[in-house]
């Protein structure tokens, strides 16, 4: 995606957004050929991919992306993306589909989304999905956290979450947060306090060592 003019920008704008401090990121092709690959790893390969090899017709590429922040002088400091933090490299690789769902419509659906994510990027990040002027078509995002600070009624309808909980005989449940009593109107609900104190089920069952 970020090889690509039109979600460059909106990916470049989505790191300045999340405060990740990255100025540019580049993205470098390498060729791979024969001589590049250990002999351990051959030894795995079809033989008729390994012959391709050999012959020149087969070659592998990949990509190497390198950011770019500023000291405190405002001189460029380049970084291998694998030096970057978990957050700043799940973030760049959820970008490029997270925009094209919400410019084409469709479900994005994302396992832990939570992960590595301070609790403010992971609810901006959800909020895009709000936005009209931003999701013009509809689109929807199913996703699976442990977050629970974003488990408020000013955020999150009712009906919008909903729980696993691992019965005893390692069975799991999906229930919604809408097929418990409703708070009275006037009243915001603080989900979050209310789970974690038990009123909704699926915590873990931890026990004293």
């Amino acid at each position: 995606y970020f090889g690509d003019e039109h979600y460059k920008g909106k990916i470049q704008n989505l790191l300045d957004s999340t405060d990740t401090r990255i100025k540019r990121l580049e993205i470098e092709k390498e060729e791979k050929t024969l001589s590049d690959f250990p002999e351990g790893l051959l030894k795995y390969l079809p033989p008729k991919s390994l012959e391709d090899l050999k012959n020149g017709e087969l070659k592998s590429i990949t990509e190497k992306i390198s950011t770019f922040h500023e000291d405190n002088l405002g001189n460029p400091v380049k970084l291998d993306f694998d030096e970057e933090s978990d957050g700043i490299q799940t973030l760049f690789r959820l970008a490029g589909r997270w925009f094209e769902v919400l410019e084409k419509g469709g479900t994005l659906v994302v396992d832990e989304l939570h992960n590595s994510f301070h609790p403010h990027a992971l609810r901006f990040l959800v909020n895009l999905f709000y936005d009209p002027e931003i999701n013009k078509k509809n689109a929807q995002l199913i996703f699976t956290s442990h977050e629970t600070s974003i488990m408020s009624g000013d955020f999150m309808r009712r009906d919008q979450i909903w729980f696993m909980q691992r019965k005893d005989n390692q069975q799991s449940e999906l229930y919604s947060l809408a097929e418990f009593t409703k708070v009275p109107a006037g009243r915001r609900s603080n989900f979050q306090k209310a789970y974690l104190t038990g009123r909704y089920d699926a915590l873990p069952n931890l026990k004293a060592l």
